[in-house]
């Protein structure tokens, strides 16, 4: 017996908020129907739904080539101050990130820009087109010790108790976070991309034979190749 699932039918600010993203990512045809939403309480559940999926940047895109008179003022400016504090707060991570770096490499210790502002540049050209919140940053299991000694005498501190002693270096872990108590910058301290435990892992020595400079804030850093990217995230 055939039992059929019917899914719910998708909330008019999730249908505009498709439709805007089809329209910012090409996938519409011209002279598709712009798409419609009104009411004050619509545009507001709008910005919240864009918030959840972390696509601010790619909706603030679209409704700017949008004839203004179908999008509030309000609501348009009210997004671009979106925009505006997430550029802002990508460029300061950025800028973080690049100091995280030029540290590691006068140690001696080999590192990767991972997600992040580098898998911005990698999709969009631009770090102010994607939501993050933090920094991961890939070092070789050799390194491990030494870059999270580096990260506490810069004053960050781990977020879980005992996160950055040697009993996180067990076979079990391939991360650990430490976030700074003022500037609340918080890093991701990664030495493996996939568990120990997957049948098919993506080994760190063949992933780092892969790698690629990429342009992050004018400033050329390594990265991993593409391919290994996207099998990664």
């Amino acid at each position: 017996m055939t039992v059929a699932v019917q899914t719910p039918p998708l909330s008019p600010e999730m249908t505009f908020l498709l439709g805007c993203l089809q329209r910012h990512f090409g996938g519409q045809a011209p002279g598709c129907p712009r798409p419609v939403l009104d009411g004050e309480a619509a545009w507001v559940a709008l910005l919240d739904i864009a918030r959840r999926h972390a696509v601010i940047p790619h909706l603030y895109y679209s409704l700017r080539a949008i004839d203004p008179p179908s999008v509030p003022p309000a609501n348009l400016a009210a997004l671009q101050g979106l925009f505006e504090t997430n550029a802002r707060h990508n460029l300061y991570l950025t800028g973080t990130l690049r100091a995280i770096l030029r540290a590691f490499e006068a140690r001696g210790i080999s590192a990767l820009p991972y997600k992040g502002p580098a898998l911005a540049v990698r999709l969009y050209g631009n770090i102010a087109l994607r939501q993050f919140g933090d920094l991961d940053i890939l070092v070789r299991p050799r390194d491990t010790r030494s870059a999270i000694e580096l990260l506490l005498e810069q004053g960050s501190q781990p977020l879980n108790p005992g996160g950055a002693t040697p009993a996180i270096l067990n076979r079990f872990r391939k991360v650990c976070e430490l976030r700074h108590p003022e500037s609340q910058v918080c890093v991701e301290l990664h030495w493996a991309l996939t568990s120990w435990t997957f049948y098919f892992p993506l080994r760190l020595d063949s992933v780092w034979n892969r790698l690629e400079t990429v342009a992050v804030a004018d400033e050329p850093v390594r990265a991993m190749g593409i391919e290994d990217t996207l099998r990664s995230i």
